[in-house]
């Protein structure tokens, strides 16, 4: 997708910003989600939530020394090592990260997913629960970005996205298109850990 962009085959697609992105795309700084792409929740192992009930901060979690699974390549992994978390890299299919945590004993204690991912899937994977007490938040959003062959699609496209987050309108067409997190997820009642990010380059 991001060839297809550069060539000017597409003229808009989403991303997750980052420096190299931005010096071949124009960026539309507007968050698309309202953040919550970067609000994560765990999968766990049924029967394993006592792990992580009364961890207050981010010492807390380190000191229960939990292990997160993901996939190679990652983003998360870097915020994990920038934040002196635990985890562990599962190399192939991402679907065997499910596996491994619903098998137990594979030496993963949790799988980290975004609040918006963890909603489609907790129907398919009836062997895990979502954890209940945490809320890890860092600052990264999708953005849309532009071809650089469309300056002119850009002025427009940011010119509106930036007038739609001022008037309100983005929040609405959110609360009509994308689930109802808070409530599903009660992520107002759970203790909210902020993560720092990895420096760019």
């Amino acid at each position: 997708m991001e060839r297809m962009l550069e060539s000017g085959a597409v003229t808009v697609h989403w991303f997750f910003p980052n420096a190299e992105r931005e010096s071949r795309y124009l960026k539309i700084p507007v968050d698309i989600t309202g953040g919550l792409a970067g609000r994560r929740v765990f999968f766990i192992p049924s029967g394993t939530q006592h792990l992580f009930d009364n961890i207050r901060n981010l010492e807390d979690f380190r000191s229960r020394n939990l292990v997160g699974g993901f996939g190679a390549g990652w983003y998360d992994i870097e915020v994990w090592r920038q934040n002196t978390l635990e985890f562990r890299v599962i190399p192939g299919d991402p679907l065997d990260i499910f596996r491994m945590l619903e098998s137990g004993n594979r030496g993963i204690d949790y799988f980290s997913r975004s609040v918006l991912e963890i909603i489609a899937e907790i129907p398919r994977y009836p062997g895990l629960e979502i954890e209940q007490h945490l809320l890890f938040s860092y600052p990264r959003d999708f953005m849309f970005f532009v071809s650089a062959n469309e300056p002119l699609v850009h002025e427009v496209l940011s010119f509106a996205l930036s007038s739609a987050q001022e008037d309100g309108i983005l929040e609405e067409i959110r609360s009509v298109y994308l689930p109802p997190v808070y409530q599903i997820l009660n992520l107002d009642d759970r203790v909210n850990i902020q993560l720092d990010l990895p420096p760019e380059g």
